[in-house]
């Protein structure tokens, strides 16, 4: 039956899917279309260098860095907290001290991410927004319009 649908092209479309945050607007659009193809059944790899899809997301600067900043939060504790048990500390728990310096170094990643996602081109800001715009069509990924080829690091 999956055949039979893959044949005909299927497709999905996500038109502006809208929630509100306490910073903002996130706004999700996207796309995935398979071919129509004649004849035999596809195989997975045919399908993955002749579908297209794509996906743009818009979302307020203040909410993108506070998403990356409670990830690398995260990141940083459990880093301290597997240092902790690999020295045999009695105690796994963090201490003010190291509280301080996992905030001050979550401010420099995150700020540090975000920038090198810029200059990069991996986002773009529009005024107050943080925009990521991708598309793949026939093997080629593009992000926000620039080939990604060595884009992505």
């Amino acid at each position: 039956m999956w055949i039979s649908v893959v044949n005909r092209g299927a497709a999905f479309e996500l038109k502006t899917l809208q929630f509100t945050t306490p910073d903002g607007k996130v706004n999700i659009n996207g796309h995935v279309a398979l071919p129509k193809k004649e004849g035999a059944a596809p195989n997975i790899f045919t399908l993955f260098q002749s579908f297209s899809a794509g996906v743009d997301i818009t979302l307020p600067v203040s909410f993108a860095e506070k998403v990356m900043s409670q990830y690398n939060t995260t990141q940083l504790l459990k880093s301290e907290v597997q240092k902790q048990l690999v020295a045999k500390q009695k105690q796994a728990a963090v201490s003010q001290k190291t509280v301080a310096e996992i905030q001050k170094m979550r401010q420099q990643q995150t700020s540090a991410q975000i920038n090198k996602w810029l200059e990069s081109g991996t986002i773009t800001q529009e005024g107050n927004f943080s925009r990521f715009k991708a598309s793949y069509d026939n093997g080629n990924l593009k992000l926000n319009g620039i080939a990604a080829k060595g884009l992505v690091t």
